[in-house]
Formats: C-alpha cells, structure tokens, sequence
C-alpha cells in the first residue's frame, strides 16, 4: 500500500541501518548550519518529527529567486523535495539556480533516502509514518 494506512514495509535489515544513518547524517548537517529546502509546511512538519531543528525554508511559498537570495552565503543547502515527477522538477530548477550564485547544493540525502523508500513512500510528508514503522 502506498501513502496509505500501514505501509508495506520490505526493508532488509541493511537498509533499514541504511536509512538510520541517512536520518541521523541529515540531522547532524542541519546542526551543522546546513538549510534544508522542502515543497511545503506538511514536508517541514514531518522533517521536525524526525529530528531536524535546524533551518527549513518552504519552497512552495516563495518565487525561486527569493529562495535563492535568502540563502546567499550559506555553506549548503539540502533540497528535500518529494520523489514525484513535481519534486524532481523542483530539485532540478532549485539545483540549477542555487549553483549558478555559487552555492553548494547537496541533493544525496533526497537521492539515498529514495532508493531505499521510493517502493513505499513518495513525499517527504509521509516520510515520518514511514519511519515510525520501520525504525
């Protein structure tokens, strides 16, 4: 079942110690300064829950450039958007205008978390149930 009810949950045991640890790299960086960019509040909320205190800027509520501006400077930021054909739009125009003001963009997270989950889970917003089920 996908995003719905119980997930279907088939992780062998690497991949569940797999995705332990891209949760808690994902938390340390955040600590670290990193900026996490995600679609939308749902995607924040569920960041939250998991652990991440650090900075989460919405996306979805702001132009691109906007985005973009208000995080000049910065050493990284992590784009966390969903696995759907929406999200991997946005990854890849948030990636080109980031890198183009020469900002450092790490898109690993999205990618490993996806190739353990994305059989079950398909946005970051319902990555936190996910979780709950399998950690």
């Amino acid at each position: 079942m996908r995003n719905r009810g119980i997930p279907d949950i088939s992780l062998t045991e690497a991949e569940i110690k797999e995705l332990r640890t891209i949760v808690k790299d994902l938390i340390k960086a955040s600590e670290a300064g990193a900026v996490i960019v995600v679609e939308g509040p749902s995607d924040r909320d569920s960041l939250r829950e998991i652990g991440i205190r650090g900075r989460i800027i919405l996306a979805s509520t702001k132009p691109d450039v906007d985005v973009v501006d208000s995080l000049q400077g910065k050493e990284e930021v992590i784009i966390m958007s969903d696995w759907d054909a929406e999200g991997g739009k946005i990854e890849r125009r948030l990636n080109e205008r980031f890198k183009s003001r020469g900002i450092v963009v790490n898109t690993e997270f999205r990618k490993r978390i996806f190739r353990i989950v994305g059989r079950e889970v398909s946005s970051i917003e319902s990555l936190t149930r996910y979780l709950d089920s399998v950690l």
